[in-house]
């Protein structure tokens, strides 16, 4: 709790619950300004999870200090189920609370013979606010979800852009962005899969979206209750 100004450069972590974990308890500031450059991430329950606990509802009050996190070059390979936390489920990335973070090439790899029991494998959530993914890619969850979920609701996320981002042969869902989200751009999306639901499905339709390439999808956007197909 209250770290700030770290640097964390060419490290990996495996089997533990989190490969890297930026947070803090309710009482406490949490950990600002971190950067990341350089990590493997294999077998862990929850590969990247930047959360401030007790800042996450909409009854809770903002977080003061979580802000800042800049990573590149993540990898999260398979994500699992753990007996530390039984009913925790796995995750590529959790961001809650936090303001300010930015990843610039993340990959997401999963078991195409493991069962994620219907979870999304990224989550932007609980009052995250100015969220950057670029150059990101997922893979080989065909069990999860989705691949990246905004979630939705009364402690909805704001100012989220995701742009060039792959999915290939991976969840039914690609990017599932929940309702109240607001000020969301996705950009330069490619997602093919077979016999896969909808690659975007979207609840407001004030979101943004452009240069969006699917395959092998029932309905290539799902914008606020309507289908739309891309050739």
């Amino acid at each position: 709790d209250g770290s700030n100004d770290v640097w964390l450069i060419h490290n990996s972590s495996s089997h533990c619950f989190g490969g890297i974990e930026i947070k803090a308890h309710a009482t406490a500031s949490a950990a600002s300004n971190v950067h990341i450059y350089g990590h493997l991430s294999v077998h862990n329950n929850r590969s990247f999870n930047f959360r401030h606990i007790g800042h996450h509802l909409q009854t809770d009050p903002d977080s003061l200090s979580a802000f800042n996190i800049s990573a590149v070059n993540l990898v999260s390979m398979a994500p699992v189920f753990t007996d530390l936390y039984k009913d925790s489920a796995p995750r590529c990335l959790v961001v809650s609370a936090y303001q300010n973070v930015v990843m610039n090439h993340f990959t997401m790899i999963g078991d195409s013979e493991y069962d994620y029991k219907g979870e999304p494998m990224a989550a932007i959530q609980y009052k995250s606010r100015s969220i950057t993914i670029r150059h990101a890619s997922s893979r080989h969850f065909k069990t999860a979800s989705a691949d990246i979920k905004i979630f939705g609701g009364p402690q909805h996320p704001d100012h989220i852009q995701l742009e060039g981002l792959i999915f290939t042969d991976s969840a039914p869902i690609a990017i599932d962005i929940g309702p109240k989200v607001k000020n969301i751009t996705v950009s330069s999306v490619t997602a093919r899969r077979e016999n896969g639901m909808a690659a975007i499905q979207v609840a407001e339709p004030s979101a943004r979206l452009a240069n969006i390439e699917t395959a092998g999808y029932q309905t290539s956007i799902k914008f606020a209750g309507k289908t739309n197909h891309l050739s």
